[in-house]
């Protein structure tokens, strides 16, 4: 089940960008989650979306490249207070699946074109996928993902809102991760469209200078 399992953006960040070096974030404390009680995907419209009809994987969509710079990062027009209560309800109970183990109801917080990116790797048959979903596995308390902030929510031309998303991840190096969260309107909640993560080049770290030993008199 470990594509399944992504805390924060580890999954999609993988093997694309040099990320900052890891260093102990600042002590904050992590935003109240919910509990993880959306009415779960249903497991047969999920497998779906990752296998065929003969139970021949689909090609799963690559994920969106990550924003590496302050201009790449969408801006737009301030959203009222209701649709930001709105929004910050689906990320912090995204989280709280994620840390649920919960991916049957954590899918359902996803859009089904951002859903289908988190189809089995190769080899996976549809049954242990079936399976996989089937049962929730939580994480240990020690790996648990937390919100730090959830802050700049903004409308976009296209209809999406965009929110800045900073999550505490113990699994992720670095642990602190910034990402943008794409969402749109589906019936009576929001759903998530798209994440992607916000990556902060590598910093060089200076070398200290040899000094020259004194040379002593004979």
């Amino acid at each position: 089940m470990r594509w399944l399992v992504f805390a924060g953006v580890a999954l999609i960040v993988a093997g694309k960008a040099p990320m900052a070096l890891a260093q102990t974030p600042a002590a904050v404390t992590p935003e109240p989650l919910p509990a993880c009680s959306v009415a779960p995907r249903p497991i047969d419209a999920t497998l779906a979306l990752w296998f065929s009809p003969n139970a021949t994987p689909v090609a799963t969509p690559v994920p969106a490249t990550p924003l590496a710079s302050a201009p790449e990062i969408p801006t737009g027009q301030p959203v009222d207070a209701g649709t930001q209560a709105a929004i910050e309800t689906t990320l912090r109970e995204v989280v709280a699946c994620g840390n649920a183990g919960d991916f049957a109801r954590r899918l359902a917080l996803f859009t089904d074109r951002f859903a289908r990116q988190f189809g089995p790797p190769s080899g996976v048959t549809a049954e242990a996928a079936r399976a996989a979903l089937a049962t929730p596995q939580p994480v240990p308390a020690t790996q648990a993902a937390a919100i730090v902030a959830i802050d700049q929510c903004r409308q976009l031309a296209d209809g999406r809102v965009v929110v800045t998303l900073t999550l505490d991840d113990p699994t992720a190096r670095p642990r602190r991760q910034s990402l943008e969260a794409f969402l749109v309107r589906s019936d009576d909640r929001w759903l998530v469209d798209d994440l992607v993560p916000i990556v902060t080049p590598a910093t060089p770290i200076a070398t200290p200078i040899a000094r020259a030993t004194p040379a002593t008199s004979s």
